[in-house]
């Protein structure tokens, strides 16, 4: 983990200020459970001429007016061309269930400015009635029986097409979160607000990589992700994600698709996992033993 840190570190552009830089990397060691690591960035004392108070000096290339025009350009082109899958969706969500065909929900854009993202509705009207924002789990029951498909396929995000339209999300980026969400998860993962330096994306480098979001510990690990993602972005390793989702949405699994475009990462965050309790090799195991966890480096797919 040390090792990973210190590699993070020496990958940062030389033009990035030794304290953002620093924060980035402290962020990785926090993810990591590293305190050791975490004290020794704290301890090297910034350059003060590279301290740029409010404002970042993170070497963050943002996308220009072009790029912006071009993907606008393309996402009508997707929609017209899509627009009969799209028109078949709507009409199976309507029938499916009660409720509206489209989803919308408060993100946070670039800067932290919210917008409405929109998808197909895959969840019960009251989904989250009574609970507030909540990530989803697996065999989630508030999943309609069409929202199942659409999940697993990915196509309830196509609608997100529209927000490309309008500038407020890219076809790669960070995945957009709720406002509420951003708040809590900025206190236990330092740095995290800097996904908001750039343009949300539709998909991502830890999309195509990981599963949807469960716990601290899975959101831990696509911000590592995330993180390189915004500083190695590249027309081309875009057109790789781009690719590795469409396969991905056809059914290929992640495993392969990410390895056939040279994608495929194992997040060096550990997943918490709890021991069996009635494992028989614990059975003479301590009380103290049956509460520990296990912490392991999980093999992507």
């Amino acid at each position: 983990m040390r090792r990973t840190a210190e590699d993070f570190q020496s990958r940062v552009p030389p033009n990035a200020g030794t304290f953002e830089a620093s924060r980035l990397a402290s962020a990785v060691a926090v993810a990591c459970d590293d305190q050791n690591r975490v004290d020794q960035i704290c301890a090297d004392p910034p350059r003060a001429d590279l301290l740029h108070v409010g404002q970042s000096s993170l070497p963050i290339q943002r996308a220009s007016w072009f790029r912006q025009r071009c993907e606008q350009v393309a996402a009508i082109v997707f929609l017209v061309a899509l627009s009969p899958l799209l028109a078949l969706l709507a009409l199976a969500v309507r029938l499916s269930s009660r409720g509206d065909i489209f989803y919308r929900q408060t993100r946070s854009g670039i800067d932290g400015r919210p917008f409405q993202i929109l998808k197909f509705r895959s969840m019960s009207s009251d989904a989250e009635d009574g609970t507030g924002a909540v990530w989803a789990t697996k065999n989630d029951p508030r999943v309609t029986a069409i929202g199942h498909y659409l999940r697993t396929l990915h196509l309830d995000e196509l609608p997100q097409l529209w927000n490309i339209v309008r500038g407020e999300m890219s076809f790669v980026g960070p995945r957009p979160e709720r406002p509420e969400i951003i708040r809590g998860l900025e206190l236990q993962i330092p740095g995290y607000r800097h996904r908001l330096d750039v343009l949300p994306g539709v998909t991502g480098l830890a999309q195509v990589n990981l599963d949807p979001d469960e716990s601290i510990h899975s959101v831990k690990r696509k911000f590592e992700l995330d993180i390189e993602y915004i500083f190695s972005a590249t027309p081309l390793l875009d057109l790789r994600i781009i690719f590795t989702t469409m396969l991905k949405m056809c059914g290929i699994p992640k495993q392969y698709s990410t390895s056939l475009f040279r994608l495929r990462r194992v997040p060096v965050v550990p997943m918490v996992v709890e021991l069996p309790s009635n494992a028989p090799w614990l059975a003479d195991a301590t009380g103290e033993a049956k509460r520990r966890q296990s912490h392991m480096l999980e093999t992507v797919g």
